[in-house]
């Protein structure tokens, strides 16, 4: 699992604690988190994804802003992953929203 480098704390360790429970990671029951990766970069973070270093980037708050994540998640979605929200919605690139991923 890939976190921020320097945004650890909070909301980013309280979802790593609770992921890391037995069962949280579907039908095996064992964790969804057994280990975790920091680096910096969203774009380095889903090349990490992409590249097979790591199945997950967990950042379950605000942080980042679109475009820090629009290439990154095109290069993803062309390979049949994924980018959501914390609330598992798809990042609207409106250019009448807000700039900041939520």
């Amino acid at each position: 699992t890939l976190v921020s480098r320097s945004r650890t704390a909070g909301a980013v360790a309280d979802a790593l604690e609770r992921l890391s429970q037995p069962g949280t990671g579907g039908a095996g029951g064992g964790p969804l988190v057994t280990g975790t990766l920091q680096v910096g970069g969203a774009g380095h973070k889903v090349a990490r994804v992409v590249d097979g270093a790591a199945d997950l980037w967990l950042f379950p708050r605000s942080g980042t802003s679109r475009w820090d994540t629009c290439a990154a998640e095109a290069m993803l979605e062309a390979l049949g992953g994924a980018l959501r929200d914390k609330a598992g919605g798809r990042i609207a690139y409106d250019p009448d929203g807000e700039m900041v991923n939520k």
